[in-house]
């Protein structure tokens, strides 16, 4: 019958001069026979272990035949050790009546026990021998001593010396000596077979350790600086020096959490290296800006294929530097309008061309087209807004999409304030509010007396935050330890708040800010889009007209009510009213009523809505044309309304939280 094939017969091991074959009648060298289709159908690749061991194999087991370590190469010797390392020694075991006798005399044999008394013993069936396993893998070369090769070249095979006594062979070539050949080659054994003790494992384990300790050190530093930077806190001390009581926010961060966890404790601050601490100012600013970046790409994804406003503002910080913050405005994919921060960065001036291209290169770094801005919002500075030469031409220029407004909630205060400034009576009441809050303000006791007070005689309302009796001014103008200015300034102060066009201006202005303080409100919210933006305008328009029509004789009624009960002067309303401002010649039959009516309450109430008007019905005209030939039913058209900037205020925030 004809002989199967085995995998020994497409596979066979290079055999160099170095080595000896393998005995393929060798018992623990048996193959089974495997069919080699199925070999084909079923073969995996072999792991890195079964690799390494298939290199190995040429090296030959039977310490009988095997070429000596001593013989071979350092770089075979090294992969030759590692080899009958992992193999062990070789023990085969036979039968008691199968091992040989050494001599037809003595008759002695060996005895396959010896392997559970002497672990390092190997027997050779092809010279009948005995070997030591670790003398073999680590002894030199003999040097020519009798008995130095017994147990590694030659071989051992007087069994008559292997008794229980102490002068067995076996004993006697271990030694009682702990340096004795023997045992210094079992102990670069077991040194070897140990990885644990292997120099680079003891060098790769410090290595971890030190690699997890700078891992929880660089946590901490981390944490610490994400809490400060949320918390909107400094960073830095005054005095960082060791022996410091206080070292700054981020130090005492540390500290704090070092005290909580011992582990932390051990790796921080004092317990750390002293070139891997993770604490100095660079690597403060090197995680800052690792935040940052991400922030921005998360900004970045968040706005996806939308369309986009910008929204700028710059300012001076404390170091005299100029800073220019960048916010984006857009739709995300839920409909949702949101408004974030983008970037914060010096420019050396603010001429409109410096602060375009730093825009553009804010935007290229972050991966946005200023072909997809849809939207600008400034300032009224000409730097910004010109025509010709501002920041607003020069961004139309390269996207004449970018629909430029105007900060509505900074035109409502340019309204407010130009329509103080055109009433007199209104111009000299916020003149008096001034001086008054100066008086009051200019002292630590004035102050507190103030509070005091209120807290004694607060009722339901609180008239603009000051006294309803004036007590703390007549305090400070009565007492004799106060230098005469401050009691002059205190009296006149006085003398102001206790006449009727004081109090007539308060009312008046109470119930305009009232209105106006609702729009100023609404014209803030981020959610807001230019639309309803607009529409809030307008119904402050209808608030105010309706106010001047029917809000007269509530008013005036409001007047007498607080005149009366806090002693205030009621003038005659029907006499004719001297205007201080006029010589006697010119004086008209004005009556006093008619001048609080038409001259004060008219008058106030029509600069603002001309105001308002003036900045605010162009801009909404020219908006509202625009839009009334999309059709509003088309997403893009909600988009971009959406999208267009109502406020820059956004960019005012950031900088107030430097």
């Amino acid at each position: 019958m004809k002989r199967k094939k085995t995998i020994d017969s497409f596979f066979k091991p290079i055999v160099s001069s170095s080595r000896v074959p393998e005995n393929p009648n060798a018992t623990n060298d048996q193959t089974t026979p495997i069919d080699v289709q199925v070999l084909e159908q079923n073969a995996t690749p072999p792991s890195e272990a079964q690799q390494a061991r298939n290199v190995t194999t040429a090296f030959e087991r039977d310490p009988g035949k095997r070429t000596q370590i001593w013989q071979l190469s350092p770089t075979e010797q090294d992969e030759a050790i590692r080899f009958y390392i992992s193999e062990g020694p070789y023990q085969p075991k036979f039968e008691p009546d199968e091992y040989p006798y050494n001599d037809a005399i003595h008759r002695r044999r060996f005895c396959r026990n010896w392997y559970a008394d002497f672990w390092w013993l190997e027997y050779s069936p092809h010279t009948k021998r005995a070997y030591c396993f670790p003398c073999f893998l680590f002894s030199k070369k003999p040097i020519g001593k009798a008995g130095s090769d017994a147990f590694t070249v030659k071989g051992f095979q007087n069994w008559k010396k292997v008794h229980s006594s102490d002068k067995c062979a076996f004993l006697t070539h271990m030694g009682q000596d702990p340096s004795s050949a023997h045992n210094y080659s079992v102990q670069c054994y077991n040194n070897l077979k140990n990885r644990i003790a292997h120099i680079d494992q003891v060098v790769l384990k410090q290595k971890e350790k030190r690699v997890a300790d700078a891992r929880l050190r660089l946590k901490t530093t981390i944490d610490s600086i994400r809490w400060l930077t949320f918390q909107a806190c400094p960073f830095r001390g005054h005095d960082e020096s060791p022996d410091s009581i206080n070292q700054g926010n981020f130090l005492e961060m540390v500290k704090l959490l070092a005290s909580y966890n011992k582990e932390v404790n051990d790796v921080v601050l004092q317990n750390a290296p002293k070139k891997a601490k993770y604490t100095s100012p660079d690597v403060q600013k090197e995680i800052l800006n690792i935040y940052a970046r991400k922030v921005q790409i998360s900004i970045r994804e968040e706005i996806g294929n939308s369309k986009f406003c910008i929204m700028v503002d710059e300012s001076r910080d404390e170091s005299k530097k100029e800073q220019m913050a960048i916010v984006v405005r857009f739709v995300n994919k839920e409909g949702i309008i949101k408004e974030r921060f983008l970037d914060l960065i010096h420019v050396k001036d603010t001429a409109a061309l410096t602060l375009k291209d730093s825009i553009c290169a804010v935007l290229s770094d972050n991966n946005l087209s200023v072909r997809d801005i849809r939207g600008q919002g400034y300032d009224g500075a000409s730097n910004m807004r010109g025509e010709w030469n501002g920041l607003k031409a020069l961004i139309l220029s390269e996207c004449p999409y970018a629909y430029y407004i105007h900060c509505m909630a900074h035109q409502l205060q340019l309204a407010l304030v130009a329509a103080s400034r055109e009433a007199h009576e209104v111009h000299n009441f916020f003149q008096h509010a001034i001086s008054i809050i100066n008086v009051v303000s200019a002292s630590s006791k004035r102050n507190d007396e103030l509070l005091a007070k209120q807290a004694e005689q607060i009722a339901h309302e609180i008239e603009l935050g000051e006294l309803d009796t004036g007590r703390v001014l007549r305090n400070i103008a009565n007492d004799r330890s106060i230098k005469r200015f401050s009691r002059g300034d205190a009296a006149g102060a006085l003398h102001i708040i206790l006449t009727f066009d004081f109090v007539f201006v308060l009312v008046l202005m109470e119930k305009i800010m009232k209105i106006t303080e609702v729009l100023c409100q609404t014209l803030q919210k981020k959610s807001i889009d230019i639309l309803n933006a607009m529409d809030s305008v307008s119904n402050t328009k209808v608030l105010l007209r309706d106010l001047r029509n029917d809000g007269w004789e509530p008013l005036l009624n409001e007047v007498m009510d607080f005149c009366g009960k806090h002693e205030v002067e009621i003038p005659d309303l029907n006499r004719r009213y001297a205007d201080v401002t006029k010589s006697r010649n010119k004086h008209d039959n004005t009556t006093t009523l008619h001048h609080y009516k038409i001259d004060v309450f008219n008058v106030a109430i029509d600069q603002q809505l001309n105001e308002l008007e003036d900045r605010f019905s162009s801009q909404a005209t020219e908006l509202l044309s625009l839009c009334a030939s999309l059709d509003p039913r088309l997403d893009s058209f909600d988009r971009l309304v959406m999208t267009l900037p109502v406020s820059t205020l956004q960019p005012h925030r950031e900088h107030s939280q430097l």
